[in-house]
């Protein structure tokens, strides 16, 4: 369920002419939040009293699964909804952009309506930081974001390549990666051969060389079907698994 907190009135039908408004207050006006629900109802508890104790016993690594799924959720229903309005590139959710997230238990109404029954807040913008959370401030380090704001610096195709399908593969969206895996690699093999002298590096790039005529194979295969195929997830794993590999290396010891 989504819901906008504080959005502004519809506009009106008709534009005026500008009119001239003296600003009192420089400070910035405030703006709409969306507070997104994503409700778990495949394996409800059978009493209030079982949903407590669960809630109760959440630990660190349980609410990152909870909380991870739930973006994977939401991230399903953006690819939804840019497949229908034709606008591919909408606003990606994470806990990098939430400014808050609770995990709690409500019955059917209290759901339907976004409340809780009873809830904890999980930490998602600081203190005691994820996993997850710690590898995304060692990959983007805020000098290579500058250095690409003002000019000096660009993504390489890779960069923004790898992240996609790996994203489509997480969502549950087989086919689409499939279809844009073969391209993806192929580019960070030219791109990232030249990046850094190490051996490590280079046995990825030519474990991800003697992977192309497979991955060109399956993107074929992918532009026919009509459904994923058994072992589709393991086949982009592995060359996802490398190719990311290989560009957080650089990130990190050739910045």
């Amino acid at each position: 369920m989504i819901e906008t907190v504080g959005a502004l009135p519809p506009g009106r039908r008709r534009r005026r002419k500008p009119e001239r408004e003296r600003v009192e207050d420089d400070r910035p006006s405030q703006v709409p939040v969306t507070v997104a629900t994503v409700i778990l109802a495949d394996d409800p508890f059978e009493s209030e009293e079982q949903a407590s104790v669960w809630l109760e016993g959440i630990d660190q690594e349980q609410s990152d699964e909870l909380l991870s799924e739930a973006f994977a959720v939401l991230d399903r229903l953006l690819a939804t909804t840019a497949a229908a309005t034709g606008r591919p590139y909408v606003t990606i959710w994470g806990d990098d952009q939430a400014l808050a997230a609770r995990i709690g238990i409500a019955d059917g109404t209290e759901a339907a309506d976004g409340r809780f029954r009873d809830a904890v807040r999980i930490d998602v913008r600081g203190g005691t930081a994820t996993p997850r959370r710690d590898r995304a401030a060692r990959t983007m380090p805020l000098s290579r974001i500058a250095a690409v704001l003002r000019g000096r610096d660009r993504p390489r195709s890779c960069e923004l390549l790898i992240p996609r399908v790996s994203s489509d593969l997480r969502a549950g969206r087989q086919l689409a990666a499939a279809c844009a895996i073969e391209t993806a690699i192929a580019v960070t093999v030219r791109e990232m051969a030249d990046a850094m002298d190490e051996p490590s590096h280079r046995d990825d790039l030519e474990a991800l060389r003697a992977m192309l005529p497979n991955l060109t194979e399956l993107t074929d295969a992918a532009i026919e079907a009509t459904e994923p195929w058994p072992g589709l997830d393991e086949a982009l794993g592995e060359p996802l698994e490398i190719a990311e590999r290989v560009i957080r290396r650089v990130r990190l010891l050739d910045p």
